[in-house]
């Protein structure tokens, strides 16, 4: 069987199995190294997705894990497999919640005029807007049909 067989069941199996055993003992059962750059992210925790996608594979009737020289990982394999099934899979330049929220509180506001730009924390809120927008595939209108410019 082909990684196309691994349905969600067999992903969310060897979720539980990596929480039950944990990070460290799932990687050396199965024969995976820590991910580098591609994570699974479920239920608020994250996971080495190849490993995991390696793992469900012996969930598959009659199959056995396979082994990391196998197949590849990486968005183009795992991450499509992962987010065909409807988890989400982070990949490098990806910022996980947390981070942003770090980089957000941590950002200086120009005081140059000695004064705080305050227009600078509602420009950042209409960009991450418009990008969550986008990312989305929302295309918002004007009254008269055309694009906003904003």
């Amino acid at each position: 069987m082909a990684l196309r067989d691994i349905t969600r069941s067999h992903v969310l199996a060897a979720i539980a199995e990596y929480d039950r055993i944990g990070q460290e003992e799932f990687l050396l059962r199965y024969g995976f190294g820590r991910a580098r750059s591609y994570l699974l992210l479920h239920g608020g925790k994250t996971y080495d997705s190849k490993a995991i996608v390696g793992a469900a594979h012996s969930f598959l009737p009659g199959n056995r894990p396979l082994a990391a020289r196998e197949f590849s990982g990486g968005e183009a394999t795992v991450g499509r497999l992962l987010s065909r099934l409807g988890f989400t899979f982070q990949a490098p330049g990806d910022l996980s919640t947390g981070e942003l929220v770090r980089q957000i509180t941590t950002l200086m506001v120009d005081r140059s005029s000695g004064r705080p730009a305050l227009y600078q924390p509602i420009t950042l809120l209409w960009a991450i807007g418009r990008a969550y927008r986008n990312a989305l595939g929302f295309r918002l209108l004007r009254l008269d049909g055309r694009f906003p410019c904003w």
